[in-house]
């Protein structure tokens, strides 16, 4: 090229998130087994103020998946919000939905209660 610099440098802007590659990997390479649906307030929360997906916001689970498996998580209307990572399997996340985490703390044999997402694995769309 004679030295000289050719093409396009293409730089994001400052206010353009950069996820993680573990979490682009969740969002568009991992198969989802299953999904859960959030109520309004949670969809509201995941999308607004980047919370977790806790139990406590998810009006349904959909299909079988086992803790660790990648899963969808749709709003009210069916829409896809994001893909993550479950805590929980489906046959748990079943019994526990629409607890608080102190709740399902309380009854749970080792005293731990988790985010069936973390915000950390989670890619919202």
């Amino acid at each position: 090229m004679g030295g000289k610099q050719v093409g396009t440098d293409i730089v994001p802007g400052p206010s353009t998130p950069r996820e993680s590659g573990r979490k682009l990997w969740i969002g568009l390479a991992g198969v989802a087994q299953g999904s859960v649906t959030l109520d309004e307030g949670a969809r509201e929360a995941v999308l607004e103020r980047g919370a977790s997906v806790l139990p406590v916001g998810i009006a349904g689970v959909n299909g079988s998946f086992e803790a660790g498996d990648v899963i969808d998580v749709l709003g009210p209307d069916g829409l896809l919000v994001g893909r993550g990572v479950t805590h929980y399997s489906s046959a748990a996340l079943e019994r526990v939905r629409g607890l608080k985490l102190d709740v399902i703390a309380r009854f749970s044999p080792d005293g731990d209660a988790r985010p069936c997402i973390h915000r950390d694995e989670l890619l919202v769309f």
